[in-house]
């Protein structure tokens, strides 16, 4: 979890909680957290679908990916 590209991700989509490696407290307090915050969960839930879509469905991104390509070929 000290990745920056996944805790970027995670903070542009707002689709989870990070938590420091080998925090047992933090992931606690992180679970405790979305217990008790259903729209919260629903919120995160939400958001992760989206980026799950616009950043590795290769329905949506191979188009963008050749649209790329193409614009630097014109």
């Amino acid at each position: 979890q000290e990745c920056p590209e996944y805790r970027d991700l995670l903070e542009k989509y707002d689709c989870g909680i990070n938590c420091p490696p080998e925090d047992a407290s933090a992931v606690a307090a992180a679970l405790e957290k979305l217990l008790q915050d259903s729209a919260l969960r629903t919120q995160m839930g939400h958001n992760s679908r989206m980026m799950a879509q616009q950043r590795f469905d290769r329905k949506y991104t191979y188009p963008q990916i050749i649209a790329e390509i193409e614009s630097f070929v014109r």
